[in-house]
């Protein structure tokens, strides 16, 4: 009922001796640039977190400060991979421009006092 074919046989020796087996290279991704890149310095998150949230919020230095530099560090490094100018256009910038229209709205007793603590 069944035809059992031999396939060794049914192809030509000399094909199968020319024939290259391509062996399949590992992906190379780039690295994300080192932690110790300039990207990354301390001072820089520092001095743009300052400019963009320090005039928005009061008792600033004191209280708001040390919190906003932690987490836009994480978000720099776990998020936007070290880049420094990605991270000011895509997040700082936008946030900072959030924030300030909470607060232009405060101001103007649009948004009431709780909403503006929790903006703190």
């Amino acid at each position: 009922m069944y035809h059992h074919t031999n396939f060794s046989t049914e192809i030509p020796i000399g094909l199968v001796r020319q024939t290259r087996i391509a062996i399949a290279r590992p992906l190379i991704l780039p690295s994300p640039p080192p932690v110790g890149n300039s990207n990354l310095s301390s001072n820089g998150i520092e001095k743009l977190v300052d400019l963009h949230f320090g005039p928005l919020y009061p008792d600033y230095a004191d209280h708001t400060r040390p919190v906003l530099i932690r987490q836009a560090r994480d978000l720099l490094v776990c998020t936007f991979h070290g880049d420094l100018e990605r991270f000011e256009a895509g997040f700082l910038r936008p946030a900072a421009s959030i924030v300030g229209e909470l607060k232009s709205s405060y101001l103007q007793g649009q948004v009431s006092q709780l909403l503006w603590v929790l903006a703190e």
